[in-house]
């Protein structure tokens, strides 16, 4: 059972300048306290990054850096980048918007209108899976919670369990769960951004038009904004950087 609420949060969220500013140089000098001797390194075809274009990085379990990209998938070692085709006898030639790791150490990757893919993490095998969702959905932004894979596309939250993936082409079982299902819009199926605080019980949900929190019961609360200068994606996306730790290296292009 779904419990659908509206919260206006104006009030809540509007800083005065001067709070603004503070906060600025707070943030600031934690950063410089952190790392006083950061450095920045710019990464090119020259180290194996054979394109510009970045959709999102993710650090594995065992250190490595995954670049989504338009031209697929690469791992960084810390000194050069390898292409994920070259990794598996099973080729990747599609762009790769999202990825994400497993309580088993298998990466999952979310395509631009090719599907999921499945990297088993002892064999390096490469699984198309057979998810029958219809075509050219895009996979924005993947997180493994509570046992299942969440992901975030064009139609919806898509959830999957590990437990299901196999390697035949028998279809691979998936939960869709839409935050606002009133709304017959299209556009309100597109879910752009999902991120998890650990040890929270809410999965924070970004839609093209509103912000969602869902707690571990599925129960979605909405968050509205009558000011049309601010930007439910832009304020999730300022959640997720600002809560990222620091300590490994960023990728300039």
């Amino acid at each position: 059972m779904f419990v659908y609420f509206g919260v206006y949060l104006d009030n809540a969220i509007k800083m005065s300048k001067v709070a603004k500013i503070t906060l600025f140089f707070f943030f600031f000098a934690q950063v410089i306290r952190a790392d006083e001797s950061m450095k920045i390194d710019l990464y090119s075809y020259k180290d194996g990054l054979t394109t510009s274009s970045v959709n999102s990085t993710f650090k594995d379990s065992k250190g490595y850096l995954w670049v989504c990209t338009a031209n697929g998938l690469f791992r960084f070692d810390g000194y050069n980048f390898r292409n994920l085709n070259t990794l598996t006898s099973n080729p990747v030639s599609c762009e790769i918007i999202s990825i994400t790791e497993d309580a088993k150490h298998n990466l999952w990757l979310g395509s631009a209108g090719n599907g999921v893919f499945f990297l088993e993490d002892q064999s390096n095998k490469l699984i198309h899976l057979n998810i029958r969702f219809e075509p050219n959905v895009r996979i924005y932004d993947m997180i493994y919670l509570n046992g299942r894979v969440w992901m975030a596309t064009t139609k919806g939250l898509l959830i999957v369990d590990p437990e299901d993936v196999n390697d035949s082409d028998e279809p691979v079982k998936y939960e869709i769960f839409i935050p606002d299902f009133k709304n017959k819009s299209p556009q309100a199926r597109v879910i752009n951004c999902i991120y998890h605080v650990e040890g929270s019980n809410t999965l924070w949900i970004g839609s093209n038009a509103s912000l969602y929190a869902m707690n571990q019961y599925k129960t979605v609360q909405r968050y509205l904004f009558s000011s049309s200068k601010f930007n439910p994606l832009a304020f999730l996306f300022q959640r997720k950087y600002c809560c990222r730790k620091l300590g490994w290296r960023h990728i300039y292009c």
